[in-house]
């Protein structure tokens, strides 16, 4: 039976995100003058290092900017948001005996990201809450679409190198060479048709 599955680096960018959103927000919110400047500064230094786990921080100087960002004037909803981050990157993070001990935890956290009254939050906590069969099952069977995702990235490249293709048996051609396909040596591949049209013309 196949059971469908959603890829693990999707669910937790939607996370970080929101956790994100939440910081420009409040970056919005604050006055662009010389009072606030350093708060602004801080929040903007902060954006990669909000979304990092945690544990992650070795050096104090980013674990205090994280503080700092924090305990800015009205940065409330900063820290819940930041808190739910957290708590998923532990869930993520965890290994469970049982399909049931980790579908209990997710709805938790979902719990618990919907009263944080963080609309960006409360938002991706309902888009997981009606995901989470599928998102249970990639934990759980540890399988993702990470190698087909990686050969349409490797396919857009060859159409933007070749400045696209006259035909789709161009294309295919291209893609068997360029991504690995074995050509025996009295079987070449043609790149295109219309020149092996011509070679037979000329013969």
């Amino acid at each position: 039976m196949t059971r469908l599955g959603t890829y693990e680096f999707h669910v937790a960018k939607l996370v970080t995100e929101a956790v994100d959103d939440v910081r420009r927000r409040l970056t919005r919110t604050i006055e662009d003058d010389i009072d606030h400047k350093e708060q602004r500064r801080i929040l903007r230094k902060a954006a990669k290092l909000m979304l990092t786990r945690k544990d992650m921080l070795k050096r104090q100087k980013e674990r205090e900017c994280v503080r700092c960002s924090l305990e800015s004037i009205g940065a409330d909803d900063l820290k819940r948001a930041y808190l739910a981050l957290q708590l998923f990157f532990e869930w993520s993070d965890t290994t469970f005996e049982s399909r049931d001990d980790m579908e209990t935890v997710l709805k938790r956290w979902i719990s618990i990201a919907r009263r944080t009254d963080v609309a960006e939050v409360r938002s991706v906590s309902n888009t997981i809450n009606r995901r989470k069969t599928y998102i249970v099952n990639a934990w759980e069977y540890g399988r993702t679409n990470a190698i087909a995702e990686s050969l349409n990235r490797q396919i857009k490249d060859i159409i933007r190198t070749c400045r696209g293709f006259m035909s789709f048996a161009a294309l295919r051609r291209r893609c068997l060479l360029v991504l690995g396909h074995k050509r025996e040596p009295n079987k070449p591949i043609p790149l295109f048709t219309r020149s092996d049209k011509r070679k037979e013309s000329a013969n």
